[in-house]
């Protein structure tokens, strides 16, 4: 996901990391440590709920006027770059 993040920032596309359950410190770390170039945030449990995370990792893809485009479960790197694709960004 950062390899594909990295690629596609310079477009305008940012990529967010919602996580529950683990300590600010904890995220914090394990960010530094696999040196994510994204942004992990702490989100309460409403937000979980308001887009439907009931997995890990849930993936979404929102356009720029904030609708949801795409939403998947797992990491499908192929679906993610079709997704963008849709949206006239480059990912190769």
């Amino acid at each position: 996901m950062n390899a594909l993040f990295e690629k596609v920032k310079s477009q305008g596309v940012n990529l967010l990391a919602l996580n529950r359950g683990d300590s600010p410190e904890t995220v914090k770390n394990y960010f530094a440590e696999n040196k994510f170039s994204y942004t992990p945030v702490m989100a309460p449990v409403k937000v979980h709920q308001a887009f439907g995370v009931r997995a890990y990792p849930t993936n979404y893809v929102v356009d720029s006027e904030g609708k949801v485009i795409a939403r998947f479960v797992g990491w499908n790197e192929d679906a993610m770059k079709d997704a963008l694709k849709s949206k006239g960004i480059k990912v190769d």
